[in-house]
């Protein structure tokens, strides 16, 4: 996916950075993930849920969701981050997985899912994703600082340091 997006423009005049996806139509985010079980997640070498430029969830069934974000001007010095999502089958992803570490998680049930979006007065930018849990769990992976990255919070993150561009408190929830 490309490291930048060209906005579309809103009928209020306002640039909209919308998801970039692969592997999968924006229609089908919701029916894809939901039931899924996810197991176990993959991250190159040296990376945290701080700041990671490529990660990745693999599921039950053989599905694997892949994020990363795309970093865009917005006018002026502004740079805002939109999320990439990509999907595919474990075996498509097995070169990839050479360079990464890999740790399983407790399993996590999906129930729904509902998208982050920043917005301001000259932009709207479709920056995260929430996961929920059969438990009432929620994961949430969201275009981190450094351009590219994502950061992710949830239980079983080992280092707790959630750092996405825009706080969760100046992010609505929408239905995707």
């Amino acid at each position: 996916m490309k490291p930048y997006i060209t906005p579309e423009l809103t009928i209020h005049g306002k640039k909209a950075f919308k998801f970039q996806l692969e592997g999968l139509e924006r229609k089908d985010i919701e029916s894809l993930l939901k039931g899924q079980k996810l197991v176990a997640y993959g991250l190159p070498n040296g990376h945290t849920f701080q700041a990671v430029w490529d990660l990745s969830f693999f599921f039950e069934s053989g599905l694997v969701v892949h994020f990363s974000s795309a970093c865009s001007e917005a006018g002026g010095w502004q740079e805002v981050g939109s999320l990439n999502i990509g999907c595919s089958q474990a075996a498509n992803s097995a070169a990839e997985a050479i360079e990464m570490e890999f740790a399983v998680t407790p399993s996590l049930q999906l129930t729904g899912m509902q998208m982050l979006v920043f917005e301001d007065e000259d932009v709207v930018v479709e920056c995260g994703l929430v996961l929920h849990g059969v438990d009432g769990q929620e994961l949430v992976v969201a275009a981190g600082i450094p351009p590219g990255s994502v950061s992710v919070l949830a239980s079983f993150a080992a280092d707790k340091q959630f750092e996405p561009q825009f706080s969760l408190s100046s992010c609505r929830r929408e239905r995707i």
